[in-house]
């Protein structure tokens, strides 16, 4: 294949708030993506005194806010993060939670910014669990590297070379 082009509506509000009608993408962000396990133990939220509690969902949600904070704290360099398809069990309104699902995305046009905040919520994990009373358990699924996009008509390579992380690195 010489070439190709993918097309894709704007995701963010850059160009519409440039007054810009269409781009052309100059590079791609660099992503680490994982797969996070929050352990605990489901009883009644009736009966269930909050000392004994193993709230998974508890568990889960200060890890969501760690993760935002990440980029709340990366003032100098963007890093997007995301947690989503959280996944609650049972998911019923009367039982704490015993486990939660949910991916964790990480992006930078810094790789180095990138690695260094993939370190810092498997650092939080710790006080999570003790505070929560819960475990947590974290797989890096995927990940890809920071990219520039070749200019139309060169054969030459990109400026930096790309490479493809650990499927199944534990953190």
């Amino acid at each position: 294949m010489a070439a190709y082009a993918e097309i894709h509506i704007e995701q963010g509000r850059d160009l519409e708030n440039s007054g810009t009608t269409i781009g052309l993408v100059g590079s791609t962000w660099a992503a680490r993506k994982y797969q996070v396990v929050v352990r605990g133990e489901q009883s009644h939220t009736g009966s269930t005194i909050m000392a004994d509690r193993r709230d998974a969902l508890f568990g889960a949600s200060l890890l969501v806010v760690a993760v935002r904070e990440l980029a709340e704290q990366s003032t100098d360099t963007p890093l997007h993060t995301s947690v989503s398809e959280m996944t609650v069990l049972p998911n019923s309104p009367v039982v704490v939670a015993r486990e939660v699902r949910m991916h964790v995305d990480l992006r930078s046009p810094d790789e180095a910014l990138l690695d260094a905040a993939a370190k810092r919520p498997a650092e939080s994990i710790p006080g999570i669990e003790e505070r929560a009373s819960v475990t947590i358990e974290q797989v890096q699924t995927h990940g890809w590297a920071w990219r520039r996009s070749r200019r139309p008509g060169s054969n030459s390579p990109p400026r930096r070379p790309t490479t493809w992380g650990s499927a199944t690195e534990p953190s």
